[in-house]
């Protein structure tokens, strides 16, 4: 898989639950760098540089930034819990960053038992419905990426559109790809075209 492809693919899943260090490095900039930016720009030395980098980026005060720190350092562990408990249904989460830092369940279907067992650990969760289960995108993803590679494309899961990503750069003809996706049902996949500049 070519960098350049890889870094796309990052910053498609900084959309999603990644944590707020790599959200900051998908600016070009090292993380360390920003973050400490950030908290010099809000003018305490006692400012935490993950919550100061929120504060800057989100414009929120300091209480909501820890607030959504918290909510990060937790996401991990509910993630992985109910991909357990849910296998068939689980559709991947992610926090609201650009609104109001609520965390968002995709489930297959909408199944409201798994947003149910979010809210009783104190998460303020909605959930939404999805196609796809997690499972079922990922194995999507797995057996598509050998071929995916071959062709120099990037392949990754988009959470937020229930899909698996396709980055197809323009030197690869449309025909290929349309090859290797023929065996996936329709709406699995999507093609993003031109993907191998940074843009």
């Amino acid at each position: 898989m070519r960098p350049m492809h890889v870094a796309r693919l990052v910053v498609r899943r900084c959309a999603g639950v990644l944590a707020v260090l790599l959200l900051a490095s998908c600016g070009g900039t090292s993380a360390d760098s920003r973050l400490a930016d950030a908290a010099a720009e809000q003018g305490a030395d006692d400012v935490d540089p993950a919550a100061a980098f929120l504060m800057q980026d989100l414009g929120i005060d300091a209480t909501e930034a820890q607030r959504r720190l918290k909510v990060q350092e937790q996401t991990p562990a509910l993630e992985a819990d109910l991909r357990a408990r849910f296998p068939a249904t689980f559709a991947g989460l992610w926090i609201n960053q650009d609104g109001d830092g609520t965390v968002t369940i995709a489930t297959k279907g909408g199944d409201p038992a798994v947003v149910k067992l979010a809210r009783g650990r104190g998460f303020d969760a909605t959930g939404v419905s999805a196609t796809w289960s997690s499972a079922e995108l990922e194995a999507s993803a797995g057996r598509l990426s050998p071929g995916a590679a071959a062709l120099g494309l990037g392949i990754g899961v988009d959470i937020r559109s229930n899909q698996v990503l396709i980055m197809r750069p323009p030197d690869v003809p449309a025909e290929s790809v349309s090859a290797l996706l023929a065996a996936e049902p329709p709406g699995l996949v999507r093609i993003d075209k031109g993907s191998d500049t940074a843009g």
